[in-house]
This record gives C-alpha cells, sequence and structure tokens, in this order.
C-alpha cells in the first residue's frame, strides 16, 4: 500500500492533496491511503465536513513504508522517520530540496498550490471527479491561492478552480473562498 502524507503542519492544500492523490490511485487500482502528519486546522475541518469527506486517520510512523510526499519534499518538513521510509513519489508545487539513493517519480509545478496539479492530472487521465473530491481540491486552491491573490497564482489555477467549482456545484468562487480563509482566522 502507499502511505500519501503532506507536511507536518497540515494545511488545507497538504491534507486534501492527500485525500485526492489517494482517491486518484485507487482509481488507477493501485492500493493507497492519505494520511495527515498533525492536528488539523479549522479551515481544513472546515472544507472536509462542507463535502462530507473523514478526516484521515493521523500517521505516527513511516519505517519500512512506500510513500508519497504531497506538498512538501525536505526531511525537515515531513514525518520525524521519514529516512527510514521508502519514498517512491513526490507531488509539490514548492521548490525541489532533496536527494535521494535512487530515481523516483517527482511531479513538480509552478503552480499556486498542490491542489492544482492534482486536479489538472485527474483531467488530463479523464478521470471523473466526484462532487466531494472536487470541492476539497477547491479549498486546496483558494486556501493556498488565498483566493487567486497570492503573487504564486497561476492562470492555470484559476482555470482549474473553475472547473473544480462547476463540478461542486459552487456557484461564487469568490464567496465560497472568504466563507473558507474566515475559518482560518
Amino acid at each position: 500500500m502507499l502511505y500519501i502524507f503532506g507536511h507536518k503542519n497540515p494545511d488545507t492544500d497538504s491534507v486534501v492533496s492527500a485525500i485526492g492523490w489517494a482517491f486518484f490511485k485507487e482509481k488507477k487500482k493501485e492500493k493507497a491511503k492519505a494520511f495527515r502528519l498533525g492536528k488539523l486546522n479549522e479551515e481544513t475541518k472546515f472544507a472536509l465536513k462542507e463535502f462530507k469527506v473523514p478526516f484521515p486517520p493521523l500517521l505516527k510512523k513511516s519505517q519500512n513504508k512506500k510513500v508519497c510526499l504531497v506538498d512538501h519534499n525536505e526531511f525537515q518538513q515531513s514525518i520525524d522517520d521519514i529516512k527510514s521510509a521508502k519514498i517512491v513519489e513526490i507531488i509539490d508545487h514548492h521548490k525541489i530540496n532533496l536527494s535521494l539513493n535512487e530515481p523516483i517519480f517527482v511531479l513538480t509545478k509552478p503552480y499556486g498550490s498542490t491542489s492544482t496539479i492534482i486536479a489538472e492530472i485527474f483531467f488530463q487521465e479523464k478521470i471523473k471527479i466526484p462532487q466531494s473530491i472536487a470541492g476539497i481540491l477547491l479549498c486546496g486552491i483558494l486556501s493556498d491561492t488565498l483566493i487567486f491573490s497570492s503573487p504564486t497564482t497561476t492562470e492555470i489555477d484559476k482555470k482549474v478552480a473553475r472547473k473544480l467549482a462547476k463540478i461542486a456545484k459552487i456557484k461564487d468562487i469568490k464567496l465560497f473562498g472568504k466563507k473558507l480563509l474566515e475559518k482560518k482566522s
């Protein structure tokens, strides 16, 4: 089984990216499960509750497990025993700062969120995204791009968000984004 998780201080993008990628892997007939490495913040809880997605379980050890890192790639941001895990994939939108002893699958794009990358893969592979997954991935984009106001926001983030909003039945993206970000404070 592939263990998928974001960074130690889980924000919305890292949690929903893990859930989205685990769902994608299952659709591709690969056994995978999303985890979190820390306590969920109020914004993330809101997003998951809003779209009726269960909270991912807390992962305490990764030793000897096959893992995929989402929304991070630095050991200090990851689970404490990450060096004893077998990292097989990384999907991230941050700069790469990692050295491994063997080649692995790494997908990094200069987008505003990892959720954008994962949603884009669903669209490219023509895999239907359920309303719940579309909704939480939209939350990941809106959170990390600060409703498209962050300087890291790209046109692709906006385009993917519009597609996800349609699937998630969110009529006003910015209004929904404000409701989401209010939970941060």
